[in-house]
């Protein structure tokens, strides 16, 4: 495997050490381009074969969680949920490098208006399709866990509002947990030529609450229309479309709900600032955060 100069595996000092892992996992493959990078974290790359071209996701953590992630695609990859996530190729024996298949198609946030209100309807059950698919996994993510996240990010300009939510809040979580995403949005969702969904990404993935990912999403969705990507009429009909798409199948409750949009508004108030320094999205956020938990 042949690095550009500028890839994170040579540049970031805390990735560094796993380039010659990485480098082994990928024989026989190039570098296309860099996916994502995050600093001193991690590094999502995709690479093609040299043979037949078919292309992949090398995925290098400054962690050892590559081993874990493996293993809990392989088990999705045993039940319904296998068409619809990543399949795992391979992981190195330290646990740093994750190679994963990739497929092509656009990220739900780049079609147009009508498209994504729209591919939100097969969004909701292709999350619903996730949580009904019967894996169990080794690890869990409930309502202490996501509040005491939030707390630990909070702002102070977002503290009050958080104290007043954390203050009004009990614990929710109920019996039907479920294999969740945890890290569900928009920017989560590859729409294929075909138009069919899949998921990406789901190095986070838990036992949780329905819930929290229902709540993510939308709070995600009313994020498209604060920081200007959408008007509100179009993320509010995306926003309905989710829902009944998650419900298409069969009805089933999500308690608390509000409670997890709430959560989730927040703790984007917060990134806006901390990760993007957009306090224009933060200001937008946090007073559309205010409306809800002053309910």
């Amino acid at each position: 495997m042949h690095w550009p100069a500028d890839h994170p595996l040579l540049t970031d000092d805390a990735l560094r050490p796993f380039e010659s892992a990485a480098a082994e996992l990928a024989d026989g493959y190039r570098v296309v381009r860099v996916l994502r990078h995050l600093e001193r974290r991690r590094v999502a790359t995709l690479i093609e074969r040299d043979s037949d071209g078919r292309q992949a996701v090398l995925k290098v953590f400054a962690s050892p969680r590559a081993r874990g992630n493996d293993r809990r695609l392989r088990i999705l990859a045993t039940g319904p949920a296998a068409s619809i996530v990543p399949s795992s190729l391979g992981v190195d024996r330290q646990g740093h490098a994750h190679l994963v298949s990739y497929h092509p198609g656009r990220e739900l946030v780049e079609l147009t208006d009508g498209d994504f209100v729209t591919t939100c309807h097969q969004v909701g059950a292709a999350l619903r399709r996730l949580h009904d698919c019967g894996a169990v996994l080794d690890r869990s993510w409930g309502w202490p866990e996501e509040t005491a996240q939030l707390d630990r990010q909070a702002l102070r300009s977002t503290r009050p509002a958080v104290d007043h939510l954390l203050a009004d809040a009990w614990n929710i979580d109920r019996p039907d947990w479920v294999c969740a995403h945890r890290d569900c949005h928009p920017g989560q969702v590859i729409v294929e030529p075909t138009g069919e969904v899949r998921w990406i990404d789901l190095d986070d993935c838990v036992m949780a609450p329905r819930p929290l990912d229902v709540g993510n999403m939308v709070a995600h969705l009313r994020r498209e229309n604060l920081r200007g990507a959408r008007d509100v009429e179009v993320a509010a009909a995306a926003e309905r479309q989710l829902l009944d798409g998650y419900q298409s199948s069969s009805a089933v409750p999500l308690p608390g709900l509000h409670r997890w949009i709430d959560v989730a508004m927040l703790r984007l108030a917060a990134l806006a600032v901390a990760r993007h320094r957009d306090w224009p999205l933060h200001d937008s956020l946090l007073l559309a955060s205010a409306a809800l938990v002053s309910r």
